[in-house]
């Protein structure tokens, strides 16, 4: 009998291992992805973000809506090796540039 497979000690292992899996993964508003199309689009975004990463902590504000775009970003950013910080979208102006300012965004 073959040994199961260990647990991810990741989320983006976790993410990784959904590679190449034709399964639907994620279905929004009439639209759905296989498990392989989310893959590569969270790491599309990953891509990116390693692009813009500067020295010191990898922290990256999302402020979003809870669509598809946010779980491909919520997955890059694992696939990035990044922070989320989920920025509240009733901040406005200073109080809004304090709270990204102060996490090191």
């Amino acid at each position: 009998m073959a040994e199961p497979t260990p647990a991810p000690a990741t989320v983006a292992e976790a993410i990784l291992r959904r590679r190449g899996d034709e399964h639907e993964g994620l279905r929004f508003e009439g639209r759905s992805w296989t498990w392989d199309q989310v893959v590569g689009e969270m790491a599309a975004r990953a891509a990116v973000l390693a692009g813009l990463r500067r020295p010191g902590p990898f922290h990256v504000a999302v402020l979003m809506e809870n669509t598809a775009e946010y779980v491909f970003c919520m997955g890059g950013c694992a696939l990035a090796g990044a922070t989320v910080v989920g920025v509240n979208s009733t901040r406005r102006g200073a109080e809004l540039a304090r709270d990204i300012s102060h996490t090191d965004c």
